[in-house]
C-alpha cells in the first residue's frame, strides 16, 4: 500500500517486461481529462483522451484498452451512451468501465444496475489510483469468472 494521499510512479505498472495497461479517458472537459492522463502516466499506465463518445468509440477500434473512465455527463452523447454501447457489444462487454461524476447520487440506481465502478468527481490523484486499480482488478476477476 502507498503512503496516503501520495502516488508513486509506476504503482499500476503490472511488472517488469510487461506492457503497462492502456487506459481510455472519456470526458469534454480538456483539464480534467489532461490531469487524469498525466496522473495515471506517472502511476504507470498508457493513457489515450477522447473528448466525445465517438471519439471514445473510434479509439476502441483502434486499440482495446485495459480500462475506460468516462464522464457521465457530456454534451451532445453523455458517458451513459458510451456505457451502454461498449456493454452491449461482445466484442467490448469485458472492458473494465470506471464512471466518473459529480452527480452519482442521481446516477446511482443506473450506476448499480450497470455493475459500474464509481469515481465521484472531485477526486485526489490517490482516489483516481485507487479507484482505477479496484476497476481493473474487478475486471480481471470478471474475465476469469
Amino acid at each position: 500500500m502507498t503512503h496516503e494521499g501520495h502516488v508513486r510512479a509506476n504503482e499500476l505498472r503490472p511488472g517488469e517486461g510487461r506492457d503497462p495497461p492502456l487506459v481510455l479517458i472519456v470526458d469534454d472537459h480538456v483539464e480534467s481529462a489532461a490531469m487524469a492522463s498525466d496522473i495515471l502516466s506517472y502511476a504507470g499506465c498508457w493513457t489515450v483522451v477522447a473528448d466525445s463518445v465517438e471519439g471514445a468509440i473510434e479509439q476502441i477500434q483502434r486499440e482495446t484498452p485495459a480500462l475506460v473512465i468516462t464522464d457521465i455527463l457530456m454534451p451532445f452523447r453523455p458517458g451513459v451512451d458510451l456505457i451502454e454501447t461498449l456493454q452491449g457489444s461482445v466484442l467490448t462487454e469485458r472492458i473494465p468501465i470506471l464512471a466518473c461524476t459529480a452527480r452519482a447520487d442521481i446516477f446511482e440506481p443506473w450506476l448499480r444496475e450497470h455493475n459500474l465502478s464509481v469515481l465521484a468527481k472531485p477526486y485526489s490523484p490517490r482516489e483516481l489510483v485507487d479507484a482505477v486499480r479496484e476497476a481493473m482488478r474487478l475486471g480481471i476477476e470478471d474475465i476469469s469468472a
